[in-house]
């Protein structure tokens, strides 16, 4: 398809021709979903699945944290109780991530040890040298034992 047939396409689409749907157009989000975006981001959890959630960019859900900052001092109208909650909800939320890449650095070593070990040649008995078996040469003389 051309690049004049993709512009009348996107032309018809749009609302009468004058090229708006040539870009995203902006959405407003509800005071609500913004407050409790900026609430899940400081519990710590992952901002990429937050974002593909409420299907906006990451960026995005930084803006509405640091424009809600600006705005209001921090701690105003909380009581002390829910700071401290919070504060604890996203310690554990952050522990809980770093539990889980260790469980998947042990899995993985774990796995890489039993595969070197799989394929290293076993001694025969308890203090042998696990190696080749000798060739039939005899050794030179003056060399050895």
């Amino acid at each position: 398809m051309s690049r004049s047939k993709k512009r009348k396409v996107r032309k018809a689409a749009g609302s009468a021709g004058d090229g708006a749907a040539d870009q995203r157009g902006w959405r407003r989000h509800p005071a609500g979903v913004r407050q409790q975006a900026v609430e899940r981001m400081a519990l710590g959890g992952n901002l990429s699945e937050l974002a593909r959630e409420l299907d906006v960019h990451r960026n995005l859900l930084y803006y509405w944290r640091d424009h809600q900052n600006s705005q209001a001092p921090a701690g105003v109208g909380l009581d002390p109780e829910t700071v401290k909650v919070r504060e604890l909800e996203g310690r554990i939320a952050s522990l809980e991530g770093s539990l889980g890449r260790k469980t998947v650095e042990l899995d993985f070593f774990a796995s890489a040890l039993r595969r070197i070990a799989g394929r290293r040649p076993s001694s025969k008995a308890t203090g042998e040298i696990a190696s080749m078996e000798k060739s039939g040469t005899e050794p030179k003389p003056g060399q050895g034992d």
